[in-house]
């Protein structure tokens, strides 16, 4: 993980968060994440202010959507896979 550019380390994360979701019988589209912005980017090795950019571009090429202050709505899960560079095939 640690070579992949910003937006796929977010992409991977919110990936995995949800396939978890999906694993339990829960909703996958609907995530609640378990940590604040400050804690995802150190978790990820990134600095805040790149987690809260990579967010952005996510939410404006309408991947995500974010819905309260630690929610998170996927909206193109084919595009966030993409992104998080997974093939389909590991799921």
């Amino acid at each position: 993980m640690g070579r992949r550019h910003a937006e796929a380390r977010i992409a991977l994360f919110l990936h995995d968060w949800s396939r978890r979701l999906r694993m339990a019988g829960l909703d996958w589209s609907e995530l609640h994440l378990p940590m604040r912005r400050g804690d995802i980017a150190s978790f990820l090795g990134l600095a805040t202010e790149t987690t809260s950019r990579a967010l952005s571009r996510l939410q404006q090429e309408g991947v995500v959507s974010p819905d309260g202050r630690r929610r998170m709505r996927i909206l193109d899960p084919a595009r966030l896979a993409m992104l998080a560079e997974i093939d389909g095939s590991g799921d």
